[in-house]
């Protein structure tokens, strides 16, 4: 049997292309026709390669290596696997992934401690003990295979990971619906994305084919949300109503001004979800503004976006952010948003344990800071990543903060920390402490073992010195400065020598001084002559003790 088709020669004519095909094939290729031309499942992604490690840190020799499908473990109370404990272990799951261009939103639940990269972008740092919380990352990424990297460590407790990610819809847009009446009647006059419901256009139209009053709007999404009660809001210049999987969340479907907040409630199980929102306006000043938030869904600080450098209500964003420390650059904090005057109020609760603490800010461009009601830090003008701290802070338990930033151009940063009250070290490269330092460095506590070795790079290892300093806040009564050091110190306390061993020696040394309340200096000097290098100082409130005469 002679099966053929026909070819065009080289002048374009058509030409004669004979396949001969033996029968006893033929009629197997027949045979197996509806098999092979049957649609494949697609296939499943790669698995993860997976180390789990004996320990918090990731550190040392795997204790069990494995492939997983997929990151997505609820241990509880026991182990991923032999050799690996239940309470104190830690996991890296590595892959690469092919992603299409666009927005993708990553959701993660941890108990505890949560790394995820894409390539060398750190999507999601929450790397501390927590309860199994929603977080919600956003990330736009160009097409192309990456490699993913996931890290987490298990405290105590129960012990519970999950890590996914979704493409949004429509490049992270709504669908917009715009009628020229104000029923949302008939067909749209205009059709087209929007990357939020955030619009002023007061006495403008939206577009040319839109009237500048009495129009609607229909804007349509689906959207994935970590399971979890969810508050709707919406802020608009006329009528307003939202629906969530054809559940009305809020409906004022009137006429109004603002200022205005219409909210409603509604838990919302771990799925994609159809959001609706339905808006007119009948005429005067146009605007529109929706949102949401996670109630309770909190775990660092709450971050709370406008696009506006006054904070001007509402914020265009609510989210969940693992810490105040963001560089991006001349970009906006998410694609839609404005890259220059923007603000943001960022505010939570902290527990510390009993003592002083610097609370530090550096920025580009305002900010203020405040604790517990009280203005800390007031620099509310353009900077050029400039550092400003307050020293002396006595923190003991729960404490409120919030900080308030503004970016007006340029670049955009804003890193915010407290830590312990530091102190100042001026490092030499000679015994005396003589000359202009060779280094300056800051140290949260003066407890240091060099042994035979340098204190920083460019000095000796031997005929060295260093001047500490700090000032702290002390309560007044009677404290003990303990000194152990290898050689030489000298302790002052207000400009008063009150230790001296200028010596080279091994030596622990204590001595009692009553302090009055309020801010005192601590300076201590210290040699090293040859051998080991060490140096160690504090001290403890012993009594209130007697005012000395």
């Amino acid at each position: 049997m002679n099966n053929h088709k026909r070819t065009p020669d080289r002048c374009g004519r058509r030409a004669d292309y004979r396949v001969t095909v033996p029968t006893g094939l033929l009629a197997l290729l027949v045979i197996l026709a509806p098999l092979l031309t049957a649609a494949a499942p697609a296939p499943p992604h790669d698995p993860w390669w997976a180390d789990y490690f004996a320990n918090t840190t990731l550190s040392g020799s795997p204790a069990l290596s494995r492939h997983d499908q997929d990151i997505n473990f609820y241990w509880g109370n026991g182990s991923p696997g032999k050799r690996v404990p239940a309470d104190n272990f830690s996991a890296r799951w590595t892959r690469n992934a092919w992603f299409d261009d666009g927005t993708y939103r990553f959701t993660a639940r941890s108990d505890d401690g949560l790394r995820v990269w894409v390539g060398e972008t750190l999507v999601i740092d929450a790397w501390y003990d927590q309860q199994a919380n929603p977080i919600i990352r956003d990330l736009h990424i160009s097409h192309g295979v990456y490699p993913m990297r996931v890290e987490y460590y298990e405290h105590s407790g129960g012990a519970l990971i999950q890590v996914s990610w979704q493409r949004l819809q429509g490049e992270q847009s709504w669908l917009g619906e715009y009628y020229a009446n104000k029923n949302l009647a008939g067909k749209p006059a205009l059709i087209r994305t929007d990357a939020a419901i955030n619009f002023a256009w007061e006495w403008d139209s939206p577009h040319p084919d839109i009237p500048q009053d009495r129009f609607s709007v229909r804007w349509t999404r689906i959207l994935g949300f970590p399971a979890g009660t969810y508050r709707f809001h919406a802020a608009a210049d006329d009528g307003i109503r939202i629906w969530v999987d054809d559940r009305i969340v809020v409906d004022a479907w009137y006429t109004q001004s603002l200022p205005n907040d219409h909210w409603g409630d509604l838990v919302l199980d771990e799925q994609p979800h159809q959001v609706k929102v339905e808006y007119f306006e009948d005429g005067g000043g146009a605007r529109i503004h929706v949102w949401w938030e996670h109630l309770g869904g909190f775990t660092a600080w709450k971050g709370e976006y406008y696009d506006n450098r006054n904070m001007y209500w509402p914020p265009v964003m609510i989210r969940d952010d693992a810490e105040i420390n963001f560089d991006w650059g001349t970009a906006p904090p998410v694609e839609w948003m404005p890259d220059d005057n923007f603000s943001v109020v960022w505010s939570r609760e902290t527990t510390f344990d009993p003592g002083y603490y610097r609370i530090a800010v550096q920025s580009d461009d305002g900010v203020r800071v405040w604790l517990d009601g009280r203005l800390m830090i007031d620099k509310w003008h353009d900077m050029n990543y400039e550092l400003n701290y307050v020293d002396g802070t006595y923190l003991n338990g729960t404490h409120r903060f919030k900080v308030e930033y503004f970016e007006q151009n340029g670049n955009a940063r804003i890193h915010f920390w407290v830590s312990p009250t530091p102190w100042k070290a001026e490092y030499f490269a000679n015994p005396d402490l003589t000359g202009e330092p060779a280094s300056v460095q800051l140290h949260e506590k003066l407890d240091f073992d060099w042994g035979y070795g340098a204190p920083a790079p460019g000095l000796p290892a031997d005929n060295f010195s260093i001047r500490w300093t700090t000032s702290q806040q002390f309560r007044a009564g009677q404290y003990a400065f303990d000194v152990i050091s290898d050689d030489g110190v000298r302790l002052y306390v207000d400009g008063t020598l009150v230790l001296d061993n200028w010596q080279p020696a091994y030596a622990a040394r204590s001595v009692t001084r009553y302090l009055t309340a309020g801010e005192h200096e601590i300076v201590l000097e210290y040699f090293e002559r040859t051998g080991v290098a060490l140096a160690k100082l504090n001290w403890t409130y012993r009594s209130t003790g007697a005012v000395p005469k």
